[in-house]
């Protein structure tokens, strides 16, 4: 790291420019330093106490800057500032990690030599001298360390003494600034001094000195139980909300799963009595933890008979597979069919979940399909997450997909990127009234699908043999086979095609999608004689210009018009 400028650094601080702070870790100067943060802590005003927390948050524990942390920190608890005391307390537990390994110091005398971090030191062999350390160390020591951390630590201790309301707001504070990072291992709470006394001060089989915390002979971390310092403080009424707060937006995993333990510990009586609309926030959480709380508090809200078909409908969106099962059990319970539209029915059924989608599928088939709704049911059942409902969903429409020419939704359901759904729509295409359909052929020409494709060349191939060779059947059987097959006659259907959709304006709806689909198989030079007697046409009728246009979105029509010209 390239080394900073105190001049520059200072220049910032007098600009409030928050960048000072990473010039000023950089700089040299003990003492400079030291000068500039007795002036900087006496320095009032939110950007002088922000980048301060800054700092602190930094957990800086190396070079020069080791400086600022110290002044700065008994600064603040000279001043009494319990947010800024709680930020180095935080990082002063980032320090030290038992898993670091030791080393013996040399010191001339085998029975004086003590124990240090082997990355606070450098060490190098001499002959005569066992070892010879290579100038003064640039971390904070090991004793430091953990000075610092019983010093913030004590900090609290006295507010917990002194204040017991100070105390709670300083750990709460504590607890939301912990980061997973602070845990890289099971143990690593063991590590967090400050946090294991505060969580588990009173715990049995906690051992504790003056440096060190470990687990008594015999006990596990999974049977440490809450025992936070100063009892009293957590079980007060004024730490329940904040608490709950805490298991949902708490950036440890660690400190979320402290907080549900306490809360049903301590809390009980007051979490049952949460109406439904303070679960909400459980049950959005992304934390698991939050969600698992959450989704177990369900059972005992009493008001689902007065929740609105909207309210369920919002709850059912959640993003949490407990509390959506548990859901799914007391809707059923609480709501009858007839509170719910066909549309909130067909949208139950499109959930991941499958006892709402069995569910919302289950009350769509009760209510029946009126004239116009079988397009909505289709399009939202042939979508459905679930397996089992899609299928059970699409033979349950076949009939009325079969009873009445919808080309448009079949077209749509050929290309569904499901194979159920892929092999219902291509039986009721297979027969009447879709025979004939050129709208659903072009489209299964056109599938990425080869269960499609494979299922139109063998149809076209039966057909077309049957067909009259003056047809349009035929016409159209023969232009689907070629784009298919990369057939060299492809230019000279598509220029038939094109003619008869000109010379029978009354097919032009017919056969302008097979158009488009031979305009596409072809290259660019091929495909100049359909255009221009295309433009020819449509310069001539204006209906079928809008029929193109309608037909043919993709072109431009300016270039109908140029290959015309």
């Amino acid at each position: 790291m390239a080394p900073g400028s105190f001049l520059l650094a200072e220049e910032l601080f007098q600009q409030s420019d928050p960048a000072f702070v990473g010039e000023l870790i950089r700089c040299g100067g003990g003492k400079q330093l030291k000068r500039f943060a007795v002036k900087w802590a006496a320095t009032k005003g939110g950007f002088a106490r922000a980048t301060r927390l800054d700092l602190a948050d930094r957990a800086i524990a190396e070079g020069h800057a080791r400086v600022l942390v110290k002044t700065l920190f008994k600064a603040a608890e000279q001043r009494g500032d319990d947010v800024e005391v709680t930020h180095h307390l935080v990082a002063f537990d980032r320090h030290v990690t038992r898993r670091t390994q030791q080393v013996r110091i040399w010191d001339g005398d085998a029975r004086t030599s003590s124990s240090i971090w082997r990355r606070d030191l450098v060490r190098r062999r001499r002959p005569g001298n066992p070892w010879e350390w290579q100038g003064p160390p640039e971390w904070f020591s090991t004793s430091t360390r953990y000075y610092l951390q019983r010093r913030a630590l004590r900090y609290l201790r006295r507010l917990g003494q002194e204040s017991p309301a100070r105390f709670l707001n300083a750990a709460l504070l504590a607890l939301s600034l912990y980061d997973d990072e602070h845990f890289p291992a099971v143990d690593s709470i063991l590590d967090c001094r400050s946090l294991c006394l505060l969580l588990y001060g009173r715990a049995e089989g906690l051992w504790k000195t003056g440096r060190r915390l470990d687990l008594q002979n015999g006990y596990t971390l999974s049977e440490l139980r809450p025992a936070p310092m100063f009892d009293g403080a957590w079980r007060s009424a004024t730490a329940f909300e904040p608490l709950l707060m805490l298991v949902v937006s708490a950036p440890a995993g660690f400190v979320r799963g402290w907080c549900v333990s306490w809360l049903r510990l301590a809390h009980e009586e007051r979490l049952v009595a949460l109406p439904l609309e303070r679960l909400r926030p459980l049950l959005a959480s992304p934390h698991g933890e939050a969600q698992a709380l959450g989704a177990e508090l369900l059972d005992r809200v009493e008001t689902w008979g007065q929740l609105p078909v909207e309210g369920w409908l919002e709850l059912l969106r959640l993003d949490n597979t407990q509390a959506l099962i548990k859901l799914a059990r007391l809707m059923e319970r609480h709501v009858t069919p007839d509170r719910l539209s066909l549309a909130q029915c067909l949208e139950l059924s499109q959930s991941r979940v499958r006892l709402i989608a069995e569910l919302g599928l289950r009350w769509a088939m009760d209510k029946g399909l009126a004239e116009d709704d079988a397009i909505t049911a289709a399009n939202a059942l042939a979508d459905a997450e679930n397996e089992n409902v899609r299928r059970r969903g699409m033979d349950w429409l076949r009939p009325r997909l079969s009873d009445k020419k919808r080309s448009l939704l079949l077209r749509d359901l050929v290309d569904s990127r499901h194979p159920d759904v892929r092999r219902v729509a291509l039986d009721v295409s297979a027969a009447a009234p879709y025979t004939e359909d050129a709208r659903v052929h072009a489209a299964m020409a056109e599938s990425p699908y080869g269960d499609v494709t494979d299922a139109l060349a063998e149809r076209l191939k039966d057909w077309k043999g049957t067909f009259d060779e003056s047809s349009l059947q035929h016409l159209w059987a023969t232009i689907l086979l070629s784009a298919r097959r990369g057939s060299r006659a492809k230019r000279k259907t598509l220029r038939v095609l094109a003619q008869r959709a000109v010379a029978q304006p009354d097919k032009a709806a017919d056969l302008l999608p097979l158009v488009a689909v031979a305009l596409r198989s072809v290259r660019e030079a091929e495909r100049r004689a359909a255009l221009a007697t295309l433009a020819r046409a449509a310069f001539a009728d204006p209906e079928l210009k809008t029929l193109i246009e309608e037909h043919l979105g993709e072109l431009a029509f300016e270039e109908v018009e140029a290959a015309a010209g």
